[in-house]
């Protein structure tokens, strides 16, 4: 299973541990991986099957929609934007930015700051969504993210708080496998992982507005 989606260990454990209940035996490999790394493993058969965003596909890959990501921002407690229900990207205007700078993912958030006609005043790049979150924990910045965590700390133990930006597009995220019939054990995988989408625990993983 690879995965291109920065909170993965917040559902991913629940859903294959569902999977070993029903069958003991299985054993599962995961990667982490960006986009293209994800689909090129589907296709040369290293990967049954992957989570991504779904924008730039390639030939040969077959994809399901999982869930739209709105995005949020990211503070730490006490900022003066953290008490907001919702926030624009106009109100992150000269305020520090951490950011997530993963394929994909640092195009995305560089774009919607470039659509909204906001200059960000990045301070800080990571390559992971812990260091993001720690870094402003610390106080370093905001960031811009879509999916979260089920917890409101850093990995420094600072209170966070995500705020729904409501003038941003939406990131996709979408399972995927090689075209054709797959595996039994690959259907099941991806049915039971849809499934979970549908749930109301996938709610979760997003920041709404109230």
């Amino acid at each position: 299973i690879g995965y291109y989606a920065p909170v993965a260990p917040a559902f991913l454990p629940i859903i294959l541990q569902k999977l070993q209940e029903q069958s003991p035996d299985l054993k599962f490999s995961l990667q982490e991986c960006d986009n293209i790394t994800a689909q090129s493993g589907l296709l040369d058969g290293t990967l049954d099957i992957a989570l991504f965003a779904g924008d730039d596909l390639l030939t040969g890959v077959e994809t399901r929609p999982l869930m739209d990501l709105p995005p949020y921002a990211l503070l730490p407690e006490g900022h003066a934007l953290a008490t907001a229900d919702v926030l624009q990207f106009s109100d992150l205007n000269n305020v520090p930015l951490v950011l997530l700078d993963l394929p994909v993912a640092g195009a995305y958030v560089r774009g919607l700051f470039r659509t909204t006609g906001v200059t960000p005043d990045i301070v800080a790049t990571a390559s992971s969504v812990e260091m993001v979150r720690s870094l402003v924990g610390a106080g370093m910045g905001a960031a811009v993210l879509n999916m979260r965590p089920r917890t409101t700390l850093s990995y420094g133990g600072d209170a966070l708080r995500t705020i729904p930006l409501i003038d941003g597009a939406s990131l996709n995220l979408v399972s995927g496998r090689a075209a054709g019939a797959p595996r039994r054990l690959v259907q099941v995988f991806q049915d039971t992982l849809h499934s979970w989408f549908n749930s109301p625990a996938a709610l979760d993983l997003i920041a709404q507005p109230p």
